[in-house]
């Protein structure tokens, strides 16, 4: 009883720290005087949010404000698609958390993987592994079965993880809170 309320208190009063430390970041004002081409950071963003049209690309406002971008939103929820597409090359984030690793292929997930310091790669090996329907072409037709490397070979990032690093099992899950949450799942 009175541990478990100790540690509900700590995580109450850890989520109100890291949430204060946020809200109390200084934004990198960045460069807002000359040719707008030169402005950077919240100057470039207050400019484009002032705009009715022509507004810069997404790749290029990302790459001009990054430091700006990175105080107010240090979390970004993307696909790997998007990460291609909106992100230059380089590692901006201190953590790259990959979820449902098993239906992520490897050459659709190491572009991500680049972007980040740190991994953590999550999924169900369980899972189906991911669908090969919208590929038109079988890359691999040509090479000989042995030729091919341990990554052509396997399914998903999520399987090159666990033979490659560190794996951990969950010893609980948020639908495992209530038992009825879970209960269809461990049936079928």
């Amino acid at each position: 009883g009175h541990i478990s309320t100790i540690s509900e208190d700590i995580k109450k009063l850890s989520n109100k720290r890291i949430c204060h430390i946020l809200v109390n970041k200084s934004i990198p004002y960045g460069n807002g005087t000359g040719r707008k081409k030169d402005y950077t950071d919240l100057c470039l963003i207050m400019n484009e949010v002032s705009k009715k049209k022509r507004h810069l690309p997404i790749r290029q406002l990302i790459s001009r404000a990054r430091d700006a971008l990175m105080a107010m939103k240090p979390c970004f929820m993307m696909s790997p698609l998007s990460v291609a597409q909106y992100l230059g090359p380089g590692r901006p984030f201190d953590l790259v958390v990959m979820d449902e690793a098993s239906q992520l292929r490897l050459e659709d997930a190491i572009g991500t993987v680049a972007r980040g310091k740190q991994l953590v790669v999550v999924g169900d090996p369980k899972q189906l592994p991911p669908s090969s329907f919208f590929q038109t072409d079988n890359i691999y037709t040509e090479v000989e079965e042995e030729e091919m490397t341990a990554a052509e070979d396997t399914e998903s990032i999520l399987d090159i993880c666990q033979v490659n690093f560190e794996t951990r099992r969950l010893k609980w899950h948020y639908r495992s809170a209530h038992a009825s949450l879970i209960a269809f799942s461990n049936k079928e």
